[in-house]
């Protein structure tokens, strides 16, 4: 659970695609059971996919998606996607890690 929430956070700090490649280096070098191994390289990708979502900086197509939804008229503040991305994506990453530790 450590992996899937510690690579989140730091994905708001560098760009997803280079954290999980840091990522999988850190873990291939770790020399962990390969059931260990291929929980915690889910646990990254589950990172990768939902972590970035708690405001709408964290991913560009995020940003692309705001900025689609304007030319249409339909304004989403900062305020709105943050509250809504406090909600969701803790839960998403709980249950992520979740089925992955009942999977392994």
């Amino acid at each position: 659970m450590e992996t899937t929430f510690g690579a989140a956070r730091g994905s708001k700090l560098i760009n997803t695609v280079p954290l999980t490649l840091v990522m999988r280096a850190a873990l291939s070098d770790a020399g962990l059971p390969a059931p260990q191994h291929q929980a915690l390289e889910y646990a990254t990708v589950v990172k990768a996919h939902c972590g970035p979502n708690v405001t709408t900086v964290g991913l560009l197509a995020t940003m692309l998606w705001v900025l689609q939804l304007h030319c249409y008229g339909i304004t989403v503040s900062l305020w709105q996607y943050l509250c809504l991305g406090l909600l969701v994506v803790p839960s998403m990453l709980l249950i992520g890690t979740l089925m992955i530790w009942v999977q392994t």
